[in-house]
């Protein structure tokens, strides 16, 4: 009772909407080489909703975060028969994370499940010529990051994080040899 008090005296909400926050970051992933394929670097975009438990530092977050990356190479483990071109990873991810507060600055781990979805061009001949066939493969997937955030209100900051994505699936760019690292910045806001 008397935190909850402390907390309105101190002129801080605690309705379920200063509890709901929105990061939403941008950056750039450098993976590794998947199976033979170098994989140039990329731009990654994640977009989050998280809850913050009652003790603000544990907390569970929801991601769609999507990578881009170009390739080349020759390998025969991949689905495609194209040895240059793009991969779109889309992960859809949920999990638990860990906060620890210094005043303004807040920093934090997070460890997340889900699926990754990875989107990648094939070729088809037919009998009037060649076809570009859009594939696409989903497999389970890991994320795991580092963050560290700067408040200028409750419910306003900006961040920086760190991630390390992994793939669990068959080998090539959409399976288990993609694990890229990525660093990404942006905002963090509450519902209201």
């Amino acid at each position: 009772m008397l935190p909850l008090l402390l907390n309105k005296a101190q002129g801080q909400r605690d309705d379920i909407g200063s509890r709901i926050f929105f990061p939403e970051l941008y950056g750039i992933s450098s993976p590794s080489a998947a199976g033979g394929y170098h994989i140039n670097k990329g731009f990654v975009f994640s977009s989050a909703a998280e809850y913050r438990f009652y003790n603000d530092n544990w907390f569970c977050r929801f991601n769609y975060d999507e990578l881009n990356n170009h390739y080349d190479g020759e390998h025969t483990d991949i689905y495609s028969n194209i040895i240059a071109g793009k991969t779109t990873n889309a992960f859809l991810l949920i999990g638990a994370g860990y906060r620890f507060s210094q005043k303004k600055f807040a920093y934090y781990l997070l460890f997340q499940p889900g699926l990754a979805i990875s989107g990648y061009n094939t070729t088809a001949q037919d009998a009037t010529g060649i076809i570009l066939v859009d594939k696409s493969a989903t497999n389970p997937g890991l994320k795991t990051a580092f963050g560290a955030e700067y408040y200028f209100t409750n419910g306003f900051a900006i961040n920086a994080e760190a991630g390390y994505y992994r793939v669990l699936g068959p080998a090539g760019i959409e399976g288990s040899g993609y694990h890229p690292l990525s660093l990404s910045l942006g905002i963090t806001t509450t519902l209201f």
